[in-house]
């Protein structure tokens, strides 16, 4: 079969896409200028659902002939982000209008080049609050701005049936996968991970040696200490970019006592041979990186975002000098 696909970038377009072409279909993608097409599996085109423009059109009247079906994924993410009056209207109209152009489109197309089938996304947003009441297809609207926009977006699907081709809405759920979905991409590495700043292993050693120097109650002094850490996140995010390797530090000191320690001359030094290892990273504020297509990985989340990091103290030298009376 021969399927057109839109949404081809999201999260349940891309796994839909692989599973067609296993399973030997033809795909061509609806894509977004930008947004990443050069990785899909399958043909692509460049689509902006909300134009109307006659060129628009006549690009999707010609990718949109002789198709066995038309599977309507796209629209504008509703999680993640504020619903202000703007936000509302981009996420109503790049569902309605888009849906609105597809099926005009199939409308123009001759009966026997239009697809047998038109499967738009959709959502359980339908039902508003029901709380713990199960629901289903015969269940009414509830209340809401999702459910209006649900009603809305069905409505504009299910005018193809005027043209012969069967109209088929998904009330998807919440969705989860191991490579993306619904939780922020950042919660895929805490399963086996520390807390920030813990890391597993720390070890430490010291040793101090005070010989006696003369007959007359002077002493010396020799101390060493080290610490060795293993990896640990410095973020409270746990974004793998603030990560920190493993590192040792050590310390080091030296000097000359008086009896009874009246007085005491020592000559120190904090990270003696000058580790440099980082205290906290954090996401740069007011910044992100080129203006080229963003970068999305579940692995590396944060986008274009660009981090800094305090630095920990660096090698340090001084000397000390005490006494008591």
């Amino acid at each position: 079969m021969k399927i057109v696909v839109t949404g081809a970038n999201g999260f349940i377009g891309r796994a839909l896409i692989n599973l067609l072409i296993e399973n030997k279909h033809e795909v061509v993608a609806l894509v977004h200028k930008n947004k990443g097409s050069e990785n899909l599996p399958c043909k692509s085109v460049s689509w902006e659902g909300q134009d109307s423009s006659a060129k628009a059109l006549k690009l999707l009247d010609e990718t949109l002939a002789s198709t066995d079906a038309v599977i309507h994924l796209a629209g504008r993410p509703v999680a993640a982000v504020r619903w202000t009056k703007k936000i509302k209207t981009e996420i109503l109209e790049s569902r309605t209008v888009s849906t609105q152009n597809l099926v005009s489109s199939i409308g123009r197309l001759p009966p026997e080049k239009r697809p047998s089938s038109f499967i738009c996304a959709s959502g359980v947003g339908y039902y508003g609050d029901s709380g713990d009441n199960p629901v289903n297809e015969v269940d009414s609207k509830g209340s809401g701005f999702l459910s209006d926009v649900v009603t809305l977006w069905e409505a504009e699907a299910a005018k193809v049936t005027k043209f012969g081709v069967r109209s088929i809405s998904l009330r998807n759920g919440i969705v989860l996968g191991k490579t993306g979905g619904a939780l922020d991409p950042a919660l895929r590495k805490l399963p086996g991970d520390n807390l920030s700043n813990a890391p597993e292993l720390v070890a430490t050693s010291s040793v101090t040696w005070t010989p006696e120097i003369g007959s007359g109650g002077m002493s010396g002094l020799v101390y060493f200490d080290g610490r060795m850490t293993s990896d640990y996140n410095t973020g409270s995010d746990l974004f793998p970019q603030k990560e920190q390797d493993g590192f040792a530090v050590f310390n080091a000191r030296i000097g000359l006592r008086g009896p009874d320690e009246a007085w005491g001359l020592e000559l120190w030094g904090q990270n003696i041979f000058g580790q440099d290892y980082a205290q906290v990273a954090f996401n740069t504020p007011f910044q992100a990186g080129a203006t080229s297509a963003p970068f999305v990985d579940a692995q590396y989340p944060g986008g274009r975002q660009l981090f800094s990091q305090f630095l920990a103290e660096p090698r340090t030298y001084g000397i000390t000098l005490r006494g008591k009376f």
